[in-house]
């Protein structure tokens, strides 16, 4: 399943039921960025914790309560 053309609420409760895991969900968006940025150019960088804190939500580690986390 893609989360590409996924809302933010949608992929939160995705997250939230635990269908995905944020650190698959930045996998995937680093994916889509390595694909697609050299036709776009639309990204600088990415954070390079990133994948870091996304295994912190997925182990329970980080305020899950806040609107975006894990996203």
């Amino acid at each position: 399943m893609t989360n590409a053309h996924a809302t933010i609420s949608e992929v939160k409760e995705r997250l939230t039921s635990k269908e995905i895991t944020a650190e698959a969900l930045v996998k995937e968006y680093f994916d889509r960025i390595k694909k697609h940025n050299k036709d776009f150019n639309a990204f600088l960088g990415t954070y390079d914790d990133a994948l870091d804190k996304a295994k912190a939500y997925d182990a329970g580690e980080v305020d899950t309560v806040k609107p975006l986390a894990g996203i």
